[in-house]
C-alpha cells in the first residue's frame, strides 16, 4: 500500500506534527508500505529514507499549493491520502482556507482521505469579539476538511467531542512519544548524574522550552530550603544569563540524545496551561512529552483542565502553575515521599501500551482496512 501525507512541516523542521508524520512513516515503511509526504518548501538537508519519498515543495497553502500536490498525486498514485491537520500549521492566523479546494478536488478523485485532527478549532465562547470571525471560520474550514473525509481521527477526548457535530465516529488515537525507549546501565547513569552536577542530589526535568517561571521558583526555593535537587532543562531552552548551580540545561539535541537523561530523572514536571474562567487546557493525550514520561514510568506533576482525559486523573499529581506555592507543595511531596513516587510510576497500567509508534500504525491500518483498502 502506498499513503500520502500531506503536513505543513516535516523533520529535520522542529515541528510536533512534522515528527509525527515521520515517526508514523517509519512505523509503515517497516510493515512493508510506501510513503509519499508534502509539505511547504524548506532549505534543509535531509537524508534519505527509504521507502519515504519526501517533496518539500510548497510554497503557500493556497490554490496554487492544489495544483502542486495533485500533479505528486498523479505522479505517485496513492492508495490513500492522509492530512495530518491542525489549522494554525497550514496558517499563520489558523484559517488555511486553502485547504478546502484542495479537499474538494482530491475528494472529487475517489481516493480515499484519512483526516487526523491534531487541533480542532478555537471554541467560540473563549474569544473576545473582535476574534469571533476568525473562530466562526476556523471552525466552518474544519468542519468542511472533515466532511471530505473518508475516516477521521483525534487525540483526545475534548477534541473528539468538538468535531462530534461533522463527525460522530472520530476514533481515538493517542500521540505516542517523542522520546524513543533507550534504557542504560547504571555506570551511563552515574556518568550522567556527574556530568549535570546530580550526584546525591534528586532529579526535577522538564522541557526547556514550557513556560517554567512557577517551576522554577519552587525549585529555587526547595533548594534554598536545604533539600538536594537539580533541575535538568531537556532539549532546547529560552534561558539567558548565567545558569544556578541547581540547574542544568542540555541544549538542542537529538532525540535519542534526550532519551538517556530520561533514564536518570526523578520527577517529571509537564507545567501545562489552564486558563482560569473556564479552565481550558491541561495534560493529555495529545502529548509526544507526556507519553514519554508514562512510558519510562516516571511521576508526573501536571496542571489538569478540561483537555486531560478522564483514564489519566487518578495517574498524576496536579498542580495549579500559576501559583508558586501550590507547584513548591505539590513537587516537595513528590521529592520527599518515595511511596507516592512508586505508586505514580507504577500505575500506569495498559495505557503505556496505548502509546507506541506500534499501537498507532495498527490503529491506522485498521481505519483505512475499514475503508476498503
Amino acid at each position: 500500500m502506498k499513503i500520502l501525507f500531506i503536513t505543513n512541516t516535516f523533520p529535520p523542521n522542529i515541528c510536533g506534527v512534522g515528527d509525527y508524520t515521520f515517526f508514523l512513516c517509519r512505523q509503515f515503511v517497516q510493515n512493508g508500505d510506501k510513503c509519499v509526504v508534502v509539505c511547504r518548501r524548506d532549505d534543509c538537508q535531509r537524508d534519505a529514507i527509504e521507502g519515504v519519498s519526501v517533496y518539500s515543495v510548497v510554497e503557500k497553502w493556497n490554490k496554487n499549493a492544489g495544483n502542486i500536490v495533485f500533479d505528486i498525486i498523479e505522479k505517485e498514485k496513492p492508495d490513500v491520502i492522509s492530512l495530518q491537520y491542525v489549522p494554525h500549521g497550514f496558517d499563520a492566523k489558523g484559517l488555511p482556507f486553502g485547504l478546502v479546494p484542495i479537499m474538494r478536488d482530491i475528494h472529487k478523485t475517489g481516493i480515499p482521505i484519512f483526516t487526523f485532527v491534531h487541533e480542532p478549532f478555537v471554541m467560540i465562547n473563549d474569544c473576545n469579539p473582535k476574534h469571533l470571525l476568525v473562530a466562526i471560520c476556523e471552525r466552518f474550514i474544519t468542519g468542511y476538511v472533515i466532511k471530505k473525509s473518508a475516516k477521521v481521527a483525534t487525540s483526545i477526548q475534548n477534541y473528539k467531542n468538538r468535531i462530534s457535530f461533522y463527525c460522530k465516529s472520530a476514533r481515538l488515537i493517542p500521540i505516542a512519544p517523542n522520546i524513543p525507549m533507550q534504557t542504560i546501565d547504571d555506570e551511563k547513569k552515574n556518568i550522567l548524574r556527574n556530568k549535570i552536577g546530580a550526584c546525591g542530589k534528586q532529579v526535577v526535568a522538564l522541557f526547556g522550552m514550557r513556560d517554567k517561571s512557577a517551576v522554577l521558583k519552587a525549585v529555587s526555593n526547595i533548594v534554598e530550603s536545604g533539600k538536594n535537587v537539580q533541575l535538568l532543562l531537556l532539549g532546547k531552552s529560552d534561558w539567558k544569563g548565567k545558569l544556578p548551580d541547581w540547574i542544568y540545561r542540555t541544549g538542542k539535541l537529538s532525540a535519542e540524545e534526550l532519551a538517556e537523561y530520561f533514564n536518570i530523572v526523578d520527577v517529571f514536571v509537564l507545567p501545562e496551561k489552564v486558563s482560569r474562567r473556564l479552565k481550558r487546557g491541561g495534560a493529555c493525550l495529545k502529548s509526544g512529552s507526556l507519553a514519554a514520561a508514562i512510558q519510562y514510568r516516571l511521576p508526573i506533576l501536571t496542571a489538569c483542565g478540561d483537555h486531560t482525559d478522564d483514564v489519566l486523573k487518578d495517574k498524576l499529581l496536579f498542580a495549579d502553575f500559576s501559583n508558586v506555592d501550590d507547584v513548591e507543595q505539590k513537587l516537595s511531596l513528590l521529592l520527599g515521599d518515595q511511596s507516592l513516587r512508586a505508586k505514580l510510576s507504577s500505575g500506569y497500567g495498559d495505557l503505556s501500551e496505548k502509546l507506541t509508534w506500534e499501537y498507532t500504525f495498527q490503529q491506522y491500518k485498521q481505519i483505512i482496512s475499514e475503508i476498503g483498502l
